[in-house]
This record gives structure tokens, C-alpha cells and sequence, in this order.
């Protein structure tokens, strides 16, 4: 740890996994003052680093910036390795969909300044090797810094709904996006009823169930890469354990599968952040109904929910996939700096 002052200000560095746990209670109330998305989630990053970051020899490289006591920014980053070269990246390593700071725009300090000062800092103690910082949407609170001081190396995009309106109104606009989708969507629900018993689940976090469900998940995610002779990160050193140590421990975690005769035939894993946002991270589906599109009708039955709950966004997160544009045409770029 290492302190610098600057006008009444307070940086610190933290390097070590148990500082950065003793942080949680006052990056929770920051996150609340802030547009952080749940890749800047305390718990979020906790469980990465103690699954896919202890099993990967990462190595935490945090700034901090306090006011008077109270922390105002984190610029949430760490060394991993790259072609065996140390890479600072941000904490979450190269798969986290959002990168960005979490700050507070009240702070009496400049967003530029402060990320002037963690630089410098970064520098003195990595010396900064290489820095690549992924996937930064163009409404991040980096994203200007970046953009006038990095180069771009890769550009991509991150689709979303605004939920408004009802629900019925919005599956009548579809027809916008693909022509009788919502036609083609009610049928393929009626299909898989026609089947048996089919009902739509939300895990809650005393569920004896979230073991098997993230268990089935896993698999049904392994069968599907195996079958199109794919990688992907669930098969990284780790990934599993932070799926179930995230299911269980993450409130902001939301899991939630369709079930056809008591089977599991498709699940969403994904998180509700700030009750605002839900996000569309990573779904799986049985191979054996594939032709009934079972995690069509999840998407479905989850933006159903979204709107009856009030949600506002429904994100799909980074990715062009063409199944994504049969639900919206909004969507917002990410670009990776370096």
C-alpha cells in the first residue's frame, strides 16, 4: 500500500488481495454515487479474484482517491499475463464485458486529473509493461480520457433494449426487427407446452436448487462448444468456481431457467444491477431442443419479467450476434484501448 498526497486529497495503491477485501463497505457506497456497471461490483471482482485470479498468479493493481476520509474513485485494475508478458488490464482480466473506473462526479477533483495521478502511480509500482483496457463503451467515465491518449485496437458494439411502454406493445414492434417474430416466438412456446408442463424459473439464493442449475449450465455450455469445436472462458482455470461462487454470494446475480417436465432446457446467467439493468451475460440451452429455440423463449419470458418489474434496460452485452438484433436495434460501441 502506498500513499500520495495531492491538494487534500489521498491516493493509494493497493496490491494485496486482503486490502482490497477490507475496501468492500466504502467501494459499495461509491458504486452507489456512480455509473458503475456490475464489472465494477465489489462482490463481482472479489469472487473473480479469489476463482479464475487465484488460479491465473494475477496480480492487483488498484488506485484509490479519497476526500477528506471518503473514497471518491477506483480505478479497478491488475497484471496478468500475456505471451508471457505482464499486461495491466483491468481487475476481471480480458473477459469482462464493461471496463471502466467507478467514480464520483461530485468529487472537487477533475475525472482527468485523478486518472493522471493513477497513471503515474500505476507506472511507479508495475511499470507498466503493456496496458490494455477492453471493452470501454463510449458513455463510460474513461472513455474521453482514453480516447485522446490511447490508441484503439479493436472496436466493437454491446445491443440493448429500452424497456418502455408495455409488453405487449413491444413484442408488437418487433415485427420491425424480423418479420412475425413475435408469431414465430409464440408458437415455439406453444410447442414445447404441447410437450408437457413448461415453466419459467428465477433462482433465489436460498434455493437448494443454484448447484444443479449452474452444474447444468456448465455442462449444457461445455456440450455446445465440444459440438461446434469452439473454446470458450468457462473452460479457463477456474471459471466454474466463480459461476457457483457468484450464483450463491453475488446478490446482483440472476439465474433463471426454463424447465420442460421437470428438465432444464435452457438458462440465463446473468446479474439485475441497482434493480435498473439486467444483463443478458451468458445463456445455454439443451442441444436435444434446439428446434424448438428454447433460449428464444427465455430472452421471451425475461424481458416479459423486465417490463412487469419496471426494469429499465435489458443489455446483451457485447456481441453483434445476429439473434440479438431480432429483439432491438439499439446499441452502443465498446472499444479496447492500448
Amino acid at each position: 500500500m502506498e500513499g500520495i498526497r495531492a491538494h487534500d486529497a489521498q491516493f493509494e495503491y493497493v496490491g494485496s488481495i486482503a486490502r482490497f477485501l477490507e475496501l468492500e463497505d466504502e467501494w459499495d457506497d461509491l458504486e452507489q454515487r456512480s455509473d458503475a456497471h456490475i464489472f465494477q461490483n465489489h462482490r463481482f471482482i472479489r469472487s473473480w479474484v479469489e476463482t479464475v485470479g487465484r488460479q491465473t498468479d494475477v496480480r492487483l493493481a488498484i488506485v484509490l482517491y479519497r476526500e477528506n476520509g471518503t473514497l471518491q474513485a477506483v480505478f479497478p485494475c491488475c497484471i496478468v499475463k500475456r505471451m508471457g508478458i505482464p499486461n495491466l488490464t483491468w481487475l476481471g482480466g480480458f473477459n469482462i464485458d464493461y471496463g471502466d473506473i467507478v467514480f464520483d462526479f461530485a468529487s472537487s477533483l477533475r475525472l482527468a486529473d485523478f486518472l493522471d495521478h493513477a497513471f503515474a502511480l500505476l507506472k511507479k509500482r508495475t511499470g507498466l509493461h503493456a496496458c490494455f483496457l477492453d471493452n470501454v463503451r463510449e458513455d463510460a467515465s474513461i472513455y474521453e480520457y482514453l480516447r485522446t491518449r490511447f490508441r484503439r485496437y479493436r472496436i466493437g458494439v454491446a445491443p440493448y433494449v429500452r424497456i418502455d411502454g408495455s409488453f405487449e406493445q413491444y413484442c408488437d414492434s418487433l415485427k420491425v426487427f424480423r418479420k412475425k417474430m413475435k408469431s414465430d416466438t409464440q408458437r415455439q412456446v406453444r410447442r414445447l407446452a404441447a410437450l408437457g408442463p413448461l415453466e419459467f424459473h428465477i433462482c433465489r439464493k436460498d434455493d437448494q436448487d443454484i448447484e444443479r442449475v449452474v452444474g447444468t449450465f456448465i455442462s449444457q455450455k461445455t456440450a455446445r462448444l465440444q459440438a461446434q469445436d469452439r473454446t470458450g472462458a468457462i473452460e479457463q482455470p477456474g471459471y466454474s468456481d466463480l459461476l457457483i461462487t457468484e450464483a450463491k454470494r453475488n446478490p446482483h446475480t440472476h439465474l433463471s431457467y426454463l424447465s420442460l417436465n421437470g428438465d432444464i432446457i435452457a438458462i440465463h446467467f446473468g446479474y439485475l444491477f441497482k434493480n435498473r439493468r439486467m444483463y443478458y451475460y451468458m445463456p445455454s440451452f439443451a442441444d436435444d431442443y434446439g428446434g424448438y429455440s428454447p433460449s428464444r423463449v427465455l430472452v421471451y419470458k425475461l424481458l416479459e419479467h423486465c417490463f412487469r418489474q419496471g426494469i429499465q434496460v435489458f443489455d446483451f452485452t457485447i456481441g453483434d450476434e445476429p439473434y440479438k438484433y431480432d429483439w432491438t436495434r439499439d446499441e452502443v460501441a465498446t472499444i479496447s484501448f492500448m
